[in-house]
């Protein structure tokens, strides 16, 4: 018995992500030392927090919830959130169905599955025995 958890990039509503950041990251970015890639990280880091702080508390914009929610994280968590997005040569965006037919294959009792912050799934599920 015991209880399973995973938290997965969501496929919906990241559509911008794997058509403009995808192709950058696994072409460049995963490929930067990391000392470079962690000073170039510091424009986007930068952008996200003013663009949480200012227009996207007041303004209905896209990616919204997320951007919302880690602009309230202090500057250096924000920016290894970039780096880690910029850093990993391999990135999947799983849709709901697939996550779902995880817990569902392995009868798992209890299965929640939950849309977090607009860009990715929260699952949990029970093994009963």
């Amino acid at each position: 018995g015991g209880r399973v958890a995973t938290w997965v990039y969501g496929a919906e509503s990241n559509e911008w992500i794997t058509r403009f950041v995808d192709p950058v990251r696994t072409r460049l970015t995963s490929h930067l030392p990391g000392p470079l890639l962690s000073v170039l990280s510091h424009l986007p880091t930068s952008a996200i927090m003013l663009a949480g702080r200012t227009a996207y508390r007041r303004l209905a914009l896209p990616y919204a919830a997320y951007i919302r929610y880690i602009a309230r994280f202090p500057y250096r968590e924000i920016h290894s959130i970039v780096y880690d997005h910029l850093t990993a040569p391999v990135a999947h965006y799983l849709p709901r169905a697939e996550v779902e037919r995880w817990y569902y294959d392995a009868g798992l009792a209890g299965v929640e599955l939950r849309w977090h912050n607009g860009n990715s799934w929260a699952a949990t599920g029970t093994r009963v025995y």
